[in-house]
């Protein structure tokens, strides 16, 4: 067991897709994340870096929720498999955002199912939904996350 687990971490780091914080700032701002519902976009930022460094390949799993279950978080933003997407290892979720969670998982360049997530658990519960935006993006000035990359902002 745990060298299929080394093997699947090692595949997972091998085709791993990890963005410049300049791309992430261009992708986000370019799907509307900046102002929405009041976060600008370094908050946003600070939450994909904190969960996956913008690795759109990350998956993690994390301990046992239940006897039986393993929660598992996908992508970018670390979305779980015990609300918010479907995953056939955990048939309880509810799937709040109505995707497949492998869907998190792009390598595409298209990063729109990750955004709407995101967007829709901070509908629901704000940034607060990560416990890394409560431990280091809860802060009011985030220009170092995409200072010198090229956004306008006007």
């Amino acid at each position: 067991m745990n060298t299929f687990v080394a093997l699947g971490l090692l595949l997972t780091v091998t085709d791993a897709i990890v963005l410049t914080r300049c791309e992430v700032a261009n992708i986000f701002y370019n799907n509307g994340l900046n102002g929405y519902l009041g976060y600008e976009l370094g908050h946003w930022m600070c939450v994909a870096f904190y969960e996956s460094q913008y690795n759109t390949s990350a998956r993690n799993v994390m301990e046992s929720i239940n006897d039986n279950l393993e929660a598992t978080k996908f992508g970018m933003f670390q979305i779980s498999n015990s609300k918010w997407c479907s995953d056939p290892d955990y048939p309880e979720s509810p799937n709040v955002c109505e995707i497949q969670c492998e869907d998190l998982i792009t390598d595409s360049g298209d990063y729109r199912v990750n955004i709407g997530c995101a967007a829709t658990m901070v509908f629901f519960l704000g940034m607060k939904a990560w416990d890394s935006w409560i431990k280091n993006c809860n802060r009011t000035s985030f220009d170092d996350y995409y200072e010198n990359c090229d956004i306008d902002f006007n």
